[in-house]
């Protein structure tokens, strides 16, 4: 009896051990929406990481500038330039160009970040009125910097892929989409954005898009599609109450000094750099 026992015993453990539930071990270093959006703070994080593009290559850190200031001849070409930039002021870049590659693919890196963090935050759920303003904000923040992206796009590139969902990124080769419903997506993801962002921030989270900087961008949109009424419309807002904006007394102001001025809608800001 005591032999049947251990035996039975032995069995049971050894049906244990052949489970291949014992081999499904989640990865403790691996991140997915389910285990990294769970507090507030991870959402801070998310929104932060949908403004770095704009500091990835091709964007404002140092290819934006060259990209077109040599186009405009605002610059011109001299001896240290090399490759690609060195095409930009003749006018003899092609669609291979580096500099312009990577102003094309940062401007959906951070549509990617904005629709990734547009579709997390659904998931939600607030426990307090602070909380729900701030899921606002983050949302709000999220649709302006998707609209940027895809203003450059529309307007640099014209008919472009429109990615407006997370599943839309894993289609490599994806269709052009026409102007008209690229601007539509911007309108309306504008307009939601003004709806969440707030004013103006306190000191130490100024940079991040306000409701100011989305209502100047919609109605630049409008501008640029030729809908002057509209455009008027949208842009006087910024010269009444809640709106403090108004001209600075010098262009040194604007182009000199570091500061951010009654002027400035919307800036990406930079950190005091001690290189070379």
């Amino acid at each position: 009896m005591k032999t049947k026992i251990i035996f039975s015993l032995f069995i049971a453990l050894f049906m244990i051990s052949c489970s291949e539930e014992i081999l499904d071990v989640p990865n403790e270093n691996a991140y997915n929406g389910e285990t990294f959006f769970t507090t507030p703070a991870a959402f801070e994080e998310a929104a932060t990481a949908m403004y770095s593009p704009l500091l990835h290559q091709g964007m404002y850190a140092r290819e934006f500038y060259f990209i077109f200031d040599l186009l405009g001849n605002d610059a011109a070409k001299n001896f240290p330039l090399v490759g690609g930039l060195l095409d930009l002021p003749l006018y003899t870049h092609t669609p291979n160009n580096n500099e312009i590659s990577y102003l094309f693919n940062a401007c959906y890196k951070i549509i990617f970040r904005t629709n990734f963090v547009i579709d997390q935050i659904e998931n939600w759920e607030p426990l307090n009125d602070t909380e729900i303003k701030q899921r606002d904000r983050i949302n709000g923040e999220a649709l302006f910097l998707k609209s940027y992206a895809h203003f450059l796009l529309v307007t640099l590139w014209g008919d472009v892929p429109l990615k407006n969902t997370v599943e839309d990124h894993a289609i490599l080769h994806d269709e052009r989409v026409s102007k008209v419903d690229i601007w539509a997506s911007i309108e309306t993801d504008l307009k939601n954005a003004i709806q969440l962002l707030p004013v103006s921030y306190d000191a130490v989270n100024e940079g991040h898009a306000t409701k100011g900087a989305a209502v100047g961008l919609l109605g630049k949109s409008y501008l640029y599609q030729k809908k002057y009424p509209e455009a008027i419309t949208e842009l006087s807002k910024l010269t009444e109450a809640p709106y403090n904006y108004s001209l600075a007394p010098s262009l040194d102001d604007l182009f000199v000094n570091e500061e951010n001025t009654n002027e400035t809608v919307f800036a990406v800001l930079h950190s005091e750099w001690q290189g070379w």
